[in-house]
């Protein structure tokens, strides 16, 4: 028959307290945990806070059929006798034969039986009348039929809830039977008996206590010794009537208390209630008041362990528990035992308890100040102090007795903090800043802890944020401890690291890190500590340092020298300027007074007076170190840091109030000697850099005296010297820098001794060292400010520039020419002597023939040496000459004949040097100076004629290009110089001769500019028109305008490709890309830029390959910059570890800017006519008709047109994607360049990163021009372009994140508006469809695809602010629309423009453009048909015959993130449109059903309820989703229900949805009533927790169901398969605990009385198999987890009661191998040692009938024989343990025999206690569990002792391995 529940009290019955948490402080783990082995599982956790609901687990009380036959009918009849019956359970054996008996029997069977029909409170007092007079009809027998029975009803009828009448009846039955029983009796029931008695004390009316008390007194104390078993218990029942004082039963339970005490072991009796302080919060009080009366005052070295026991530990942590409480009471209680009864000087507590246990008593201890009370801190300061009042005596009894343990116990929680917890992290540093509010406690707790605390908290501080609450903690301690302790400390370990001579200072970082950390706040601190710490340590630093082995400190003193730069930034500026007021004549130094101020000692000395200047002494000392540390070159970091210190000094007396001079005693001119050699013999910037700002910093300040003085030559010179150094082009990085420092030097100066070293390097004897000052001083001019007005100050050198542009030497008028970037005027000169002077005889040329890169030169050789210089000299006459006389000179000289010269032999002479006589003037000087340009010394002469003939040459090419420029020269004259100057060029650049170069290519230049004229006049007089363009030759550089002409102009000044010289196109991309050539590279790029308009025609000739060329020089450039200045930034991190790298690199600004002005001409000319070659004629029609089919952005059309093609398809097509690359290459570079400067903004500070911060300052502007024009006359291409370098992202490395944020930079500054953006991606993205006209197609990126557009759209989307997402939605929205529209022909876009529509739909909502019905109707109805596209999409990858099938899901991402290249490598050939559609298909399918799927359940639904606010809609794309995606997923599984994660987030993102509760539900209900719902893996468990719950809250009548279906009643169908019923029982059982699993703490309190009613059904039943009951037990073990502990008050009497059967059932006989009911007894295992785990203070008074919880379980008396039952089956099984089988048990502690090692680590934090068995899933004998059996109560005790606290976690991951079987 089952157990009913006990009927709910009415109003005026007491109602039960609610039973308080038990919470055990966390401490050290006893070593004695080592004798339990490990579990080779995870093991589980419970919540400390969960009562021990361990239900109703009963088990029948007997059973008919043996343990080996019971099968599935398990232990049954709860009054048939079985193998649980008799002699186990300490019955006597009766005869069965003895009518009486078995009537006796009868009748107490018929007796309980009535307590099945109580109703009501009189049907109690019924049954107990009846029960009792049943025992008192049998007086003769002395033994209980059925007491197991019988003991829980008459628990159950002790419940509080029951009025006091029942109570009374109960205990008259319990006094019957205990004086039927007798003695023995009792002594051998004794746990069954008292497991009703013993809780009811507490709840018992005041009526009813005399009774129970005169029970206890009469019965139990006759047992004496027997009692010590239940010891523990038995004190926890009677400690509630010592709560009160006053109480009326407060004297008599104090009388047997004591009298309980005697009847065992005293000491057993203190180490019972010291368990009770440990374990049970709620009877501290009472416990802590009987201690107080008896517990012994020690005295003298009197011996504790007489009155406690050998376990000193074991008190030790009921004090600390105590201390630990959180009522005040209780914590004043236990000072006040601590100060009377066990105070720190008694020898006892020194000598007899363990240093561990000390420690922890003292933290407790310490820790009561936290509470701010008067009375505990009363408390606590009498137990440290002593009873002496005097302070001194007081700080002695603490120095002798417990300083030591309070600094250790403080210590070591700040080093290992028991959590990660703020509050246990900051906890030891706040119960420090209180005990310094005792000055006796305080001041020597400093001396021996602070320096420790410091140390700490430089650890624990070194990355914290600067809202840390330890970082907060940490600032109140160093403003709360005595800063003179605390600094004459930090000096100390300062003095001894300097003594050791350790490179890592630990003082010195400890000072750092207050310094950086905490400031200077305190006037003490500014005034006397910190001055006195900075001239001690520079005493120490110059002390060292003059030592013979100084060097082996130099990493030390460099650490030394950093901290006194932090200290100097943190004293104030007023401290360092006063004045002593008198000056002794010997003053002392500051490291004797800092000897003095800081010596040991308990008085404070006063405070020093410091009789020598502040400031003069410390600048007086770095004086000294940095002359001591120049003088080795192993010694420069010292130097530079001595010498930075110096100037530190200097700037910060500066800024000090006041206007005295301060006197110092320093010898400048010695000291700037030294300097001055130290800068000579540098090895690196850095170190000139430190020497010079320090003479900058002590020359321009007028506080010193004597000051330094820079102003006399021999400085200066050695200064420009050196910084001239660093203006060459291998020192691009320094540049900036040295050139502020050569003008602050200058300033500095009265004379002008910088101008006159310029000067004088300009004028060196040594060319090379001429050209370089010609650099350096280029580099000078350039960087200087205009402020500065260098010219003024520069005279002498700039005219001595000038005069180089007339110098004879050839390299050095290049200099000067490309310093000075101007054209020169010429002079008149007479023609004939120079053109007989010309055409000497003795002049003799041979013709040559020269090869060079495959290419052959014609030219001429010199047969003989002859007079060159009288040649150049006439050459320079003739140059001026015609200078002068300008177009009036050439017009004369073209129109005048030779024949008509004066000179009658001049004809005859021109004849005889082979010209044509019968020319002009000017053909016979063209064909001449040709003559010369193209002849060279022959090999034998090329030593003696180079020289000249090179300035012969150049002086030619003046004057050619005189001549040319006047334009005169006709055709024929123009092609021939054509012809030989590039010839020339060719020879030049392939020969590394720069001099001729840029005259070459003024000259090029001109003749091509005349040409073009020439012929674009002659067209103008053949074809006369109105709109006639005219290009001159004199178009600038930055008239970039002139490229985009008219398009009727354009035909008619095309040159054809046969007017290019073939050498031409070779020679000028070698003098662009040739290293060699950089120096002139200017010259090329100038040419270029005045050059391209008319070449405009040659794309594929000449301006593809000039702009991929120019790409590459600009990648190389800067990569060159990314890789110097990347190791100029790292040379600040290598610098502590000793290593520099020099920064080298010869790019410049200049080279930049060069370059790009050449990438824009020819990348605008390259696009503006392929698009002309490609589409000429296009018209206003064509623009609608495009316009008309998408969303019509005419600024594509114009560029991209098909209607008319001027070109066929194929040469038009060709064209096109090769001017596409060529864009494509421009955009690459220019993006690097654009993400590299926006990332330079964050360079460090420094010479090199300065450089690199200037360069990129001039990059960027130029890099934004050139991007702004392309996209002004390109912005398709453009855009495109930029898309995909974005989509690579693999030009530079450099963070996602950043390259993004430039990236939108980029499109910010480009476009006018982010509509024009998005039109432009849109219609992009509308021309790659598959419904686009080919010819259109064709003119897009090939290597571009449709959803890198997406993905880029979608970026930009993300990135967009509110306004202007209402912009652009105006512009996304049609194209959106159509797409959904025209889903079947678009369907590969559907995804992706989903994507776009949240992304950008995420902001629209949040405008006001929803308010609008109609707009708001539109948004939705699009997202719909979106969203079901997409959708469906999913769904058809789960059919066979769709090229989306779901076995591509694995493979490489294709449109994801993952690898996004390979959907951009498939589309990348995919022009026409059959193939692309085929290849898009294949890419599209491989992974896009997977980010669908994961689309879903991170983007799409969680916006379901801010995009629809219709619940029909909502429901019907939520059930789209479960129909098409989720239902397939979970029909597609086979054994197990083991469900994707996508599809588990999918759900988890339903439920938050109300409206699509329909649509989930039925796929979540039918998963979990799946028979294979529990196959899958535990990991499961964290999936279907969520929705499993939701199931159940929403539909609630769901839970009663399932309470329902949990039913033991058998099946009336005599076919059905029982075991086939009991799996199904299992498993509803199994669901049921599941639900309540996945609920929160005490969600289902309301139906816990259904619950515990089928429970109990289950349990009763006979005919249910041990796998239905194990499934009971696992439910109780989620009670226990899910339901608070008061709330499982009635599941006591029927949880000890079965557990008990069981158990004995077990001692009576061992179950067979591999029988069902193993796993019965493993469950029940299990629900044990979840009770034990969390130790709930309703399970402790009755753990002692299971395990030993007394300390017997670790030190057992001398023949004391287990009373638990747990121990009695150990010792029973023990004998069929397997070996071979071991249990892997997890043990939480271990606990060793030995007392002495019992209490030593209890220091360290204790591990959590856990469950044993939560790893075990299964066993196959009984022996297996042998080991649990034995070490349970040990593992118990332990997990106790240790005041560990319950680990959650594991407690529920065991749970869960026993839910889930996969």
């Amino acid at each position: 028959m089952s157990d009913p529940p006990v009927p709910f009290p009415s109003s005026s019955a007491p109602q039960p307290a609610p039973a308080p948490t038990v919470s055990v402080p966390s401490t050290s783990a006893n070593p004695l945990t080592r004798l339990i082995p490990r579990s080779r599982t995870q093991s589980l956790n419970s919540p400390a806070s969960s009562p021990v609901a361990t239900g109703d687990i009963m088990v029948r009380s007997g059973g008919s059929a043996s343990l080996k036959g019971l099968g599935a009918t398990g232990i049954g009849g709860g009054a048939r006798k079985g193998w649980a019956a008799g002699r186990a359970r300490g019955e006597k054996a009766q005869p069965p034969q003895d009518p009486k008996y078995k009537k006796y029997t009868q009748q107490v069977e018929r007796s309980l039986a009535a307590f099945l029909d109580v109703q009501e409170w009189a049907d109690f007092i019924a049954f107990l009348t009846r029960l009792l007079k049943t025992f008192q009809a049998y007086p003769q027998f002395d033994e209980i039929p059925r007491k197991l029975t019988v003991s829980k009803r008459l628990a159950q009828c002790l419940n509080p809830a029951l009025p006091t009448g029942v109570h009374q009846r109960a205990l008259d039955v319990y006094a019957q039977i205990f004086s039927v029983i007798g003695v023995e009796g009792l002594r051998r029931d004794l746990q069954v008996w008292s497991s009703g008695l013993f809780p009811f004390f507490q709840y018992a009316a005041t009526s009813v206590k005399p009774a129970l008390l005169s029970i206890y007194e009469k019965y139990y104390f006759p047992l004496q010794e027997s009692l010590r078993p239940v010891m523990k218990a038995f004190i926890l029942a009677l400690l509630p009537g010592l709560e009160e004082e006053t109480g009326e039963f407060f004297d008599p339970v104090l009388r047997l208390l004591d009298y309980l005490s005697g009847t065992v072991n005293p000491a057993f009796f203190l180490q019972n209630l010291f368990l009770v302080l440990l374990t049970s919060p709620t009877a501290r009080i009472p416990a802590l008041n009987f201690l107080s009366r008896r517990f012994p005052k020690l005295r003298g070295d009197e011996d504790i362990t007489v009155f406690v026991g050998s376990d000193i530990g074991l008190m030790i942590r009921g004090f600390a528990a105590s201390l630990e409480d959180d009522q005040l009471l209780v914590r004043r209680a236990a000072l006040e035992l601590l100060v009377t009864s066990l105070r720190l000087s008694s020898d006892s507590f020194k000598r007899d308890t363990q240093p561990g246990d000390r420690v922890l008593l003292m933290k407790t201890a310490a820790g009561v100040v936290l509470r701010r009370d008067l009375s505990l801190n009363r408390r606590l300061y009498a137990w440290l102090l002593g009873a002496d009042d005097s302070p001194d005596a007081q700080i002695a009894h603490l120095r002798t007795h417990g300083l030591d343990l309070l600094r250790q116990s403080l210590l070591d929680d700040m080093l290992s903090p028991s959590s990660a917890d703020p509050a246990e992290r900051t906890r030891p540093y706040k119960v420090f800043i209180s005990l310094l509010d005792k000055w006796e406690v305080g001041y020597p707790l400093t001396e021996v802890l602070v320096l420790d605390v410091l140390r700490v908290l430089e650890r624990e501080l070194r990355d914290v944020d600067e809202d840390d609450e330890l970082l907060m903690t940490a600032s109140m301690l160093v403003e709360s401890v005595d800063l003179h302790t605390t600094w004459r400390k930090l000096y100390g370990a300062l003095k001894a690291d300097f003594e050791k001579g350790e490179g890592d200072s630990e003082a010195i970082r400890i000072i750092r890190f207050i310094v950086r950390r905490f400031g200077a706040k305190d006037e003490e601190l500014h005034a006397l500590h910190l001055p006195l710490a900075l001239f001690a340590l520079l005493s120490l630093v110059e002390q060292t340092l003059s030592s013979p082995s100084a060097d082996a400190y130099l990493p030390l003193l460099s650490e030394a020298l950093q901290l006194a730069r932090d200290l100097l930034h943190v004293i104030p500026r007023r401290v360092l300027h006063q004045r002593p007021p008198t000056i002794p004549s010997s003053p002392a130094s500051p490291l004797s007074l800092a000897d003095e101020y800081y010596a040991p000692g308990d008085t404070r000395p006063p405070a020093p007076t410091l009789d020598f200047s502040l400031f003069g002494f410390a600048f007086a000392l770095l004086v000294r170190v940095s002359r001591a540390a120049a003088t080795a070159p192993e010694r420069v970091d010292v130097f530079e840091g001595a010498v930075r210190l110096l100037t530190l000094l200097v700037w910060t007396l500066e800024k000090a109030d006041g206007d005295d001079v301060v006197e110092v005693r320093w010898e400048p001119k010695e000291w700037l000697d030294a300097m001055l050699e130290e800068v000579k013999a540098a090895r690196d910037f850095e170190t000139v850099e430190t020497v010079v700002e320090s003479f900058i910093a002590l020359a321009s300040t007028p506080v010193i005296e004597p000051s330094l003085s820079l102003d006399d030559r021999p400085t200066v010179t050695a200064l420009i010297e050196s910084l001239f150094t660093y203006l060459r082009p291998f020192a691009v990085p320094y540049h900036v820098r040295a050139v502020d420092f050569i003008w602050a030097i200058e300033h500095l100066t009265s004379h002008h001794h910088v101008e006159s070293t310029i000067a004088r390097r300009l004028t060196s004897p040594e060319p090379r060292a001429r050209l370089d000052a010609y650099e350096e001083f280029g580099t000078l001019w350039r960087l200087t400010d205009e402020a500065l007005v260098p010219g003024r100050k520069l005279t002498v050198p700039i005219f001595l520039l000038l005069d180089t542009l007339q110098d004879e030497d050839i390299p050095t008028r290049r200099a000067g020419e490309t310093w000075m970037r101007c054209n020169l005027k010429s002079y008149l000169r007479v023609v004939d002597p120079i053109i007989t002077a010309l055409l000497d005889r003795r002049i003799l040329r041979t013709s040559t023939v020269s090869s060079y890169a495959g290419r052959e030169i014609r030219g001429l050789a010199y047969e003989r040496a002859f007079d060159q210089a009288r040649v150049n000299y006439m050459l320079d006459g003739l140059f001026s000459l015609i200078k002068f006389g300008g177009h009036g000179f050439s017009r004369v000289a073209k129109s005048t004949p030779l024949k008509l010269t004066s000179d009658g032999e001049l004809p005859n002479l021109v004849q005889g040097g082979g010209f044509n006589a019968d020319g002009s003037y000017l053909e016979a000087l063209v064909d001449l100076l040709l003559t010369f340009l193209q002849s060279e010394p022959s090999p034998p002469l090329l030593a003696q004629m180079g020289a000249l003939n090179a300035r012969t040459q150049s002086i030619a090419i003046d004057v050619l290009q005189s001549l040319v420029a006047r334009g005169e020269i006709d055709a024929a004259g123009l092609h021939s110089i054509e012809s030989v100057v590039l010839g020339r060029l060719f020879i030049c650049v392939h020969t590394s001769n720069l001099d001729q170069q840029h005259k070459l290519l003024h000259l090029l230049h001109t003749v091509l500019s005349t040409s073009s004229a020439a012929r674009a006049a002659s067209r103008r007089r053949e074809t006369p028109g109105p709109g006639d363009g005219h290009l001159g030759p004199n178009t600038g550089a930055s008239d970039t305008a002139s490229i985009v002409e008219p398009e009727h102009a354009r035909p008619r000044q095309r040159l054809s490709a046969e007017h290019i010289n073939p050498l031409f196109v070779q020679t000028l991309l070698d003098g662009v890309s040739r290293p060699s050539n950089r120096p002139v590279l200017q010259h090329w790029i100038d040419f270029l830029l005045l050059t391209f308009t008319h070449f405009r025609h040659a794309l594929q000739t000449l301006l593809f390959p000039l702009n991929e060329c120019l790409c590459r020089q600009l990648r190389e450039a800067l990569a060159d910059m990314v890789r110097t200045y990347a190791v100029a930034d790292g040379d600040a991190k290598e610098k502590d570890k000793g290593k520099r790298a020099a920064a080298s690199s010869r790019t410049t600004d200049s080279e930049f800017l060069m370059l790009l002005a050449a990438l824009e001409r020819v990348a605008i000319l390259c696009q503006t006519e392929a698009a002309t070659a490609s589409v000429p004629d296009y018209t206003d029609a064509a623009a609608e008709k495009v316009q008309a089919d998408g969303v019509g952005l005419l600024p594509f059309l114009n560029v991209f047109g098909s209607d008319a093609p001027a070109a066929p398809l194929e040469e038009a097509s060709s064209l096109r994607l090769a001017a596409l690359r060529t864009l494509n290459d421009v955009v690459r570079v220019l993006y690097g360049m654009w993400l590299l400067s926006t990332r330079s903004k964050r360079v460090q500070s420094g010479a090199a990163s300065q450089a690199a911060a200037y360069i990129y300052s001039r990059i960027m502007p130029r890099c934004r021009k050139v991007l702004e024009r392309l996209y002004e006359t390109h912005a398709p291409e453009l855009l495109e372009s930029i898309v995909e370098n974005w989509f690579a992202g693999d030009s530079w490395p450099m963070d996602p994140a950043e390259r993004e944020a430039g990236t939108f930079e980029i499109i910010d500054i480009l476009a006018p508006n982010a509509q024009a953006v998005v039109g432009l991606l849109s219609q992009s993205i509308a021309l790659r469809s598959s419904g686009a006209d080919r010819t259109r197609r064709l003119t897009l990126s090939p290597t571009l695809t449709d959803a890198v557009v997406f993905r880029f759209l979608e970026a930009y989307f993300v990135q967009l602010e509110g306004p202007i997402a209402v912009q652009v939605w105006g512009t996304f929205f049609p194209f959106a629309r159509d797409v959904a529209a025209n889903a079947s022909a678009r369907k590969m876009q559907i995804f992706p423009t989903l994507r776009c529509f949240i992304a950008l739909g995420d902001k629209i909502c949040q405008s006001r453009i929803m308010d609008d019905k109609r707009a708001r109707r539109d948004f939705q109805d699009v997202f719909t048909k979106l969203a079901d596209a997409c959708i469906l999409i999913t769904g058809r990858s789960f059919e066979t015959s769709t090229w989306m099938r779901r076995s591509a899901i694995g493979k490489d991402v294709v449109n994801g993130d993952d690898s996004p290249s390979t959907l951009s490598e498939a589309a990348a050939s995919a022009v026409d449109e059959k193939d692309s559609g085929v290849a898009s298909k294949a890419a599209w399918g491989v992974e896009l059903i997977g980010q669908i799927e994961r689309f879903l359940a991170t983007a799409l639904i969680p916006h379901l309820r801010r995009f629809l606010h219709d619940g029909d809609k909502i429901a019907t794309i939520c059930g789209n989703v479960i129909y098409y995606v989720v239902a397939p997923s979970l029909r597609n599984r086979t054994r197990s229900l083991e469900v994707e994660p996508v599809m588990v987030d999918i759900l988890l993102e339903m439920i938050k949805i109300p409206a699509s509760l329909k649509a989930w539900r039925t796929q979540v209900a039918d998963a979990f009533a799946d028979m294979r719902f529990f196959n899958a893996p535990p990991s499961a468990s964290q999936q279907w927790k969520p929705l499993v719950h939701a199931l159940l809250t929403s539909e609630k009548e769901r839970l009663l169901e399932l309470i329902g279906k949990v039913s033991a009643a058998p099946s009336a169908n005599i076919f059905a398969n029982r075991e086939y019923e009991m799996l199904t029982r299992a498993l509803n059982l199994r669901r049921l605990s599941f639900v309540i699993f996945a609920g929160d703490k005490n969600h289902y309190l309301l139906q816990l009385p259904s619950i515990q009613e089928k429970l109990v059904e289950v349990v009763r039943t006979t005919s249910v198999a041990p796998t239905v009951q194990s499934e009971v037990y696992l439910c109780l073990r989620v009670l226990l987890c899910r339901i608070s502990p008061q709330n499982l008050t009635s599941f006591w009497p029927i949880i000890l009661t079965e557990l008990l059967r069981l158990f004995e059932t077990l001692m009576e006989e061992q179950p067979a191998d591999g029988s069902d009911f193993l796993g019965l007894v493993l469950s029940a295992c299990k629900l044990l040692d979840v009770l034990l785990v969390l130790q709930t203070e309703d399970f402790q008074i009755y753990q002692s009938l299971f395990v030993t919880d007394t300390v017997d379980a670790v030190y057992p008396p001398e023949g004391w024989e287990p009373q638990a039952i747990m121990d009695r089956i150990a010792e029973i099984v023990s004998e069929h343990a397997d070996p071979a089988i071991p249990l892997d048990l997890n043990p939480s502690t271990s606990l060793s025999r030995n007392p002495s090692t019992t209490t030593t680590a209890t220091a360290i934090t204790a591990p959590l206690r856990r469950p044993l068995l939560a790893g075990v899933r299964s066993i196959e004998r009984i022996g297996q569990l042998a080991s649990f059996f034995s070490q349970i109560s040990l593992a118990s005790y332990e997990s106790v002792y240790a005041s560990s606290g319950v680990d959650w976690e594991a407690v529920e991951r065991g749970i869960e391995l026993d839910f889930f079987e996969g």
